[in-house]
C-alpha cells in the first residue's frame, strides 16, 4: 500500500525539522539526514517534510507498506526560534480497505478528478481542507476542532498538538493521473516511495 503523509507546520517563527516517528513501522527519520523540511506551498509560513533528495520541495512523504493499516500514528518535532521543541502527534485511521493508496490532501478525496468518483467520507463534506487536515500550529487560536492542545509553553506557544485523522482509501491510478500529477506538480512519485515495515 502506498500512504502520502504531509507532516507540516505552519509558523511565523523560524522553524527547523528536528525528527519522524511513524508507528507501528518502527520508522525514525532524522531531519536533515533522511528527511528534511522545504516550502512547497506559496505562503511560505508552511514547511512541509520530503525526502532529502534533490532540491525541489516536495509536498510530503510517500511510505510503501506491505498491508493496509488500519491505523498508524507520526510524531514530527520541530526546534522552533531556537528556543523549543514542538511535537506534532497525528494518529492516523484509515476508513476502508477499497483501495491500496491513500492520502492525507483531501483535495485528492473529491469527484472532480473524472473518472474517479468523490471518495470524500460524509462527516468531512462540510469541511475545509486547510483547516482539517493536519499540520502543527503555534497559535492556541488558531487550533481547529479535531486537535487537541496537549501543552502550552510560557510564551503561549502551542508546544504539543495531537490530532485525529481520518481518511479513505483512494486509487492508486488516481494519485498518480496525469491530471493529478498536472494540478499537483509537487506531489512526491513513486521512487521516492520510504519502503517500511
Amino acid at each position: 500500500m502506498l500512504i502520502h503523509i504531509r507532516p507540516r507546520i505552519f509558523s511565523e517563527l523560524p522553524t527547523s525539522l528536528v525528527d519522524v516517528t511513524i508507528e507501528p513501522y518502527g520508522a525514525y527519520l532524522r531531519g536533515a539526514k533522511e528527511v528534511t523540511a522545504r516550502r512547497p506551498y506559496p505562503n511560505k509560513q508552511y514547511a512541509v517534510v520530503c525526502r532529502n533528495k534533490g532540491t525541489k520541495a516536495i509536498d510530503g512523504l510517500l511510505l510503501s507498506v506491505p498491508n493496509a493499516p488500519k491505523n498508524f500514528s507520526v510524531k514530527t518535532r520541530w526546534a522552533v526560534d531556537a528556543e523549543m521543541v514542538a511535537t506534532h502527534h497525528v494518529d492516523y485511521q484509515l476508513l476502508d480497505k477499497d483501495f491500496d493508496c491513500c492520502s492525507d490532501n483531501m483535495l485528492l478525496w473529491g469527484g472532480s478528478y473524472k473518472p474517479w468518483p468523490s471518495r470524500r467520507p460524509q462527516e468531512a463534506s462540510t469541511k475545509f481542507p486547510m483547516g482539517w487536515e493536519p499540520r502543527m500550529i503555534l497559535d492556541p487560536g488558531k487550533v481547529n476542532e479535531c486537535e487537541q492542545i496537549v501543552q502550552i509553553d510560557s510564551r503561549g506557544v502551542v508546544s504539543s498538538l495531537h490530532h485525529v485523522f481520518k481518511m479513505p482509501t483512494i486509487e492508486r491510478d488516481r494519485f498518480f493521473s496525469p491530471k493529478i500529477r498536472e494540478d499537483w506538480t509537487r506531489t512526491p512519485t513513486e521512487d521516492l516511495a520510504l519502503k517500511l515495515g
